[in-house]
């Protein structure tokens, strides 16, 4: 899950790092968010964040699993836990994608699918060699 959100942050911020407006970084100036001067978190904060209710509820997982008598309640809460953990993130990266596209040209949303695409090969291509085909 770590490679996977880290490597959507970077895919999606290749645009926006090749790209200066005429007010500063970003197309249209200093960036969305608040009013200048307002500080918004970085996506290392984010991402710093969501592993981190991850790796807590992962841990608890482990926990409770391994446990000298697991109690199958504790597991069960914890394996809840773990996939609401999943699907916050999940909805966190869909937003983003989505106000992400949201300030894009066509010509970078064509240049973004591109990158996604061989992003979606190499994945292939690694979960192929894992498999002893290459």
């Amino acid at each position: 899950m770590k490679k996977l959100a880290l490597s959507l942050l970077l895919a999606a911020a290749l645009p926006l790092a090749a790209q200066r407006g005429p007010n500063g970084p970003g197309p249209n100036g200093p960036g969305p968010g608040g009013p200048p001067g307002a500080a918004a978190p970085s996506p290392d904060q984010i991402l710093k964040a969501v592993l981190g209710l991850s790796d807590a509820a992962g841990k608890a997982l482990q926990t409770a699993v391994e446990a000298a008598t697991p109690d199958p309640t504790a597991v069960g809460n914890a394996l809840l836990a773990v996939r609401a953990v999943e699907k916050q993130a999940q909805a966190a990266n869909d937003a983003f994608k989505a106000a992400f596209a949201a300030i894009l040209t066509d010509d970078q949303k064509a240049k973004v699918q591109q990158i996604e695409a061989i992003q979606t090969a190499l994945f292939a291509g690694e979960a192929l060699r894992g498999l002893g085909v290459f």
